[in-house]
């Protein structure tokens, strides 16, 4: 054997190679592909890559393929294809295009074998979403209950027993979404926003949320913030708070008296940015120093002195430790030798503008009467259904029930009705299976506005609830003011979603791209269906914020989008939006504001209107190729 076998094995049993040429025609498959998927290379070589086409599936490795030799865009990332037994085959691959003469004559698919890991990851994710639906289930009717309970007429000590539920409540949620995000980080999925906040106040709303155990405990916790911080920075609030509120809970559970205190203190100020150094001190029994080298693993508690206090799930300091890396920050831990701990976090931060920053209410107001229109709500729980009506009460419309998704159905094809709020998961019919029903329904029924309700927050499970037919989804356990704020975009005109026969789109720029490519169609539709209601919600939370910044990088995303979503139509107008948002975000003119808002609520509408033809022309190609 020669010097060089060696490695060549190596390569041969650890890389899949493929090799297609430009009529997509398979050239070379290597044996560790056959190996894989129980092909011979003479099953293979000279057949159309279609031969492996897995039609159940739109994140294809032929389609992608395909889509790469027309455009000579690469692609790296992860995919499917058939095995010869039917079964699925996962893979990590990078397509390379091998050029002759200045054009793509061949592609090169390289890749490795990632069944094992999805198929773990896959059950992972079930076991996430089935947990979070049976948590965040009954936690929207306690929710619910405690907040129409907040509303009535209560002394001093009852609505301090309504407070505490509450909290309670945030607690086990908090719970749930830590141990999602965790999955997230994992993933890589996880994204920071950009929005202007006050220190001050994230420091407020920690502190505000742990004054029972406070009041249980002879604990105080008090916070200082250094006056040289700039009063509004740019970063992510939310996880800034979950930061803070994962190491106080930790210093409560360990601090039976005294003091907690939280620090921000200014490390380093240049023009644009500051560097911060946020301390959370208690003065506990501490943690020893050969235990701190696990503290930031998953599921790890400290021991610290008391084994009666050692309570939780060991989560709190791996997902601030991930969240600080996130920011590229560094996290500390000072032991004061049995007598308190000290940890810090460092973090960079952009200097905010001087935009006035929007608080959160938790007392929602309703945005005025909706005229008497007629939602129909479907939930198989009388819980939820009572709760549902008594907040859409204050919206003063008229609200009929079903209790699985085949009455829904029923319903909407002989009632007239403005809008559709669909819990997913039902006996009989569940939602997924109703919303597409209603979307095969006859003209005007099937433009029905859709609102998906769910406990799920898995990205899969989101996007199936927008494939089967939703316009939008709520996540449960939800804010009243979000509920309201979702039934004025569908009610206030509809948003043009239930606007007759008129059509809003027009496919012909990706039936000409696409060249006869169901496939691709069918692919490029898809996402338009995913990307349409996430863009929507960007730009109407961008434009509340007014974070001009923001909204021109959702539009700027959205515009190549557009033509392959049957809305070249909409193109000039979402240009003209990321041209106002781009220079509103070099220099913020207040006059501007009222035209741009009114630009993007004329782009957020049409978009939205396209969602129940894009669902036809995506069903119709799908029922084609099936």
């Amino acid at each position: 054997m020669q010097q060089s076998d060696p490695y060549r094995f190596a390569l041969e049993n650890s890389t899949i190679v493929v090799e297609i040429d430009s009529r997509f025609v398979i050239v070379s498959i290597n044996e560790l592909f056959c190996r894989l998927s129980g092909f011979f290379p003479g099953d293979l070589t000279g057949k159309s890559c279609d031969d492996l086409r897995n039609a159940s599936r739109n994140d294809n490795l032929w389609n992608i393929v395909k889509h790469g030799m027309m455009t000579g865009i690469t692609f790296r990332g992860e995919v499917t294809c058939n095995k010869k037994n039917g079964e699925l085959l996962w893979l990590d691959i990078n397509t390379f295009p091998v050029e002759e003469d200045g054009t793509t004559a061949r592609y090169l698919v390289v890749g490795t074998d990632a069944t094992a890991r999805v198929k773990a990851q896959k059950v992972r994710e079930q076991f996430l979403s089935n947990m979070s639906h049976d948590i965040r289930t009954p936690l929207f009717g306690i929710v619910g209950l405690v907040n129409l309970l907040g509303e009535t007429s209560l002394n001093f000590e009852q609505q301090e027993y309504t407070r505490l539920i509450r909290n309670s409540t945030e607690v086990l949620t908090r719970l749930v979404a830590d141990l999602l995000d965790v999955h997230k980080m994992e993933c890589g999925v996880m994204a920071l926003e950009q929005d202007d906040f006050s220190l001050h106040e994230v420091f407020e709303a920690v502190a505000g949320l742990f004054v029972m155990q406070s009041k249980e405990k002879f604990v105080t916790i008090g916070f200082d913030v250094d006056p040289q911080i700039p009063p509004l920075l740019l970063g992510d609030a939310f996880r800034l708070k979950q930061m803070v509120m994962n190491l106080v809970a930790n210093a409560f559970r360990h601090t039976e008296y005294g003091r907690i205190q939280l620090t921000a203190t200014l490390l380093v100020a240049k023009s644009d940015d500051c560097e911060i150094k946020i301390s959370v001190a208690d003065n506990g029994s501490g943690i020893p120093a050969e235990e701190q080298v696990d503290l930031f693993r998953k599921f790890t508690l400290p021991s610290r002195s008391d084994e009666r206090i050692k309570d939780g799930v060991g989560l709190g300091f791996s997902i601030v430790n991930q969240l600080v890396a996130m920011h590229g920050g560094h996290i500390s831990v000072d032991d004061s030798g049995g007598i308190g701990t000290r940890v810090s976090i460092n973090i960079v931060y952009k200097t905010g503008s001087a935009r006035s920053i929007l608080h959160n209410i938790d007392e929602a107001q309703a945005p005025g009467t909706m005229g008497r229109a007629r939602i129909l709500v479907v939930d198989d729980l009388e819980l939820n259904r009572f709760i549902l009506s008594k907040q859409l009460e204050k919206l003063d419309v008229s609200v009929d029930y079903a209790r699985d998704g085949a009455e829904a159905v029923n319903k909407v094809a002989s009632g007239c009705y403005e809008l559709v709020i669909m819990d997913m998961h039902m006996p009989v019919m569940d939602g997924f299976e109703a919303s597409t029903a209603i979307r095969e329904l006859s003209e005007p029924k099937c433009r029905i506005p859709i609102l998906a309700v769910t406990a799920s927050i898995i990205e899969e499970e989101l996007s199936k609830c927008i494939l089967a037919g939703a316009n939008d989804y709520l996540i449960k356990p939800y804010k009243t003011a979000t509920l309201f704020s979702m039934v004025a975009r569908y009610l206030h005109g509809n948003d043009g979603v239930n606007s007759g026969a008129n059509t809003v789109t027009d496919f012909a720029y990706l039936d000409d791209y696409a060249d006869g490519n169901a496939d691709f169609k069918i692919e490029m539709l898809q996402k338009a269906i995913d990307y349409v209601p996430e863009v929507a919600r960007g730009i109407d939370q961008s434009v509340a914020s007014g974070d001009w910044t923001t909204l021109r990088q959702v539009v700027h995303k959205l515009v190549p989008v557009l033509p392959f979503a049957g809305l070249s139509s909409l193109v000039a107008d979402a240009q003209a939006l990321e041209k106002m948002a781009l220079e509103l975000s070099q220099v913020d003119d207040p006059s501007r504001h009222t035209a741009t808002k009114e630009l993007a609520t004329k782009v957020t509408k049409v978009a939205l209107a396209a969602l129940p033809e894009l669902r036809q022309e995506y069903q119709k190609l799908t029922k084609g190729l099936s």
